[in-house]
Parts: structure tokens; C-alpha cells; sequence
């Protein structure tokens, strides 16, 4: 049998110290720490209670208050009960005219006419049926009338009924401008 060349056994070596480098640290022996005892406890003096500094801090300490007036009572529901005779009735559709039956936004205003008495606007429903609307005139879902009729835009003012966090209606307006285009899209 030939002899290996260099080359193996050189590996064959390095392999073997690889290999005892990986098992022969475990073998290394267990340094052990020396126990430090704790220092004794000095005897620190007894305090005793002295009603008389005991009652000085007291009035001493600064006084909170807390007035519940004008909030609201953190234990009643945010939902508020109504009574079924107390409930807003629906509003009647019957007798309003066809402008209070569409949202404000659904309309279009294709022209508007400079008029001794005031401008006159006109608008274009959804369902494409034309109006002709002057100022005060009622629109839209929520009691909307229009305020003022410019040469280029309507404003409508509409009152919108919120709940607060209190659970009460709040009714807060709110301007809407109907702007008229320069060119159909």
C-alpha cells in the first residue's frame, strides 16, 4: 500500500483538532465562587407616633374639591330613553314638494337668471326634472333653504340634527354651495 499523499494527512490532522476542539472544553474544571455572607443589620432606632405632628401634616396637605355640576353622570347609559309619545314623528313626505325629496348634493344648477326681485336658479333633480328656486325657497331632506342665490353659485343652509355625548339632539347647520359649471362634463 502506498503512502497517503501530504495533502491527506494534513487534512486527516485538521479534522482531528477540529474534533477535540469541539469535545475537550467541556472537560475544563469548575471554578467555584467563594459565599459572601451578608453584613449584620445595624439596629436602627424605633419611631414612634406623635399624634400632635401626625395632625399638623394633616391640615397642612392641600385640599382637592370636585363639583359635578355640568357634567354628566358617568353611570347613566349614553343612549337615551325615549318614551314613545316623546319621539320625534317621522317626517311627513306627504305635501312636500318634490325639491324636499332628494339630498342637496343630488342636485345640479345648470343656470342661473338676474331677475328685478332677486336671482332665480335653476336646478336639475336626479330624476331630471328641472326647478326653478328663489331665495327662502325649501330643499332637501333636511329643512334646507336656500339663504342666497349669486351669479355663479346657491347657497343652502340645512339644519343637521346630532346626538351630543350626552345623548341629546343637537341641531347644527350647515352651508351647502351649489356651484354652476363652466362646461358640461
Amino acid at each position: 500500500m502506498a503512502w497517503a499523499k501530504k495533502s491527506d494527512i494534513l487534512l486527516l490532522l485538521f479534522s482531528i483538532i477540529v474534533v477535540s476542539a469541539l469535545f475537550f472544553p467541556g472537560c475544563e474544571a469548575k471554578k467555584t465562587t467563594p459565599v459572601v455572607k451578608p453584613a449584620a443589620k445595624k439596629m436602627e432606632p424605633e419611631l414612634k407616633f406623635d399624634p400632635a405632628a401626625r395632625a399638623a401634616e394633616i391640615t397642612n396637605r392641600e385640599t382637592l374639591s370636585y363639583t359635578h355640576a355640568g357634567k354628566r353622570d358617568p353611570f347613566k347609559s349614553l343612549i337615551k330613553a325615549v318614551a314613545p309619545a316623546d319621539r320625534k314623528k317621522k317626517r311627513v313626505t306627504k305635501g312636500l314638494s318634490p325639491l324636499e325629496s332628494y339630498d342637496i348634493s343630488s342636485f345640479k344648477l345648470i343656470g342661473i337668471v338676474a331677475v328685478k326681485d332677486g336671482n332665480v336658479a335653476m336646478l336639475v333633480a336626479p330624476d331630471g326634472k328641472g326647478f326653478m328656486v328663489r331665495k327662502g325657497t325649501h330643499i332637501g331632506l333636511n329643512n334646507g333653504e336656500v339663504t342666497k342665490i349669486n351669479l355663479n353659485s346657491v347657497q343652502i343652509v340645512e339644519m343637521i340634527e346630532n346626538y351630543n355625548y350626552r345623548g341629546e339632539i343637537e341641531v347644527t347647520p350647515q352651508t351647502t354651495y351649489l356651484e354652476l359649471r363652466k362646461e358640461e362634463e
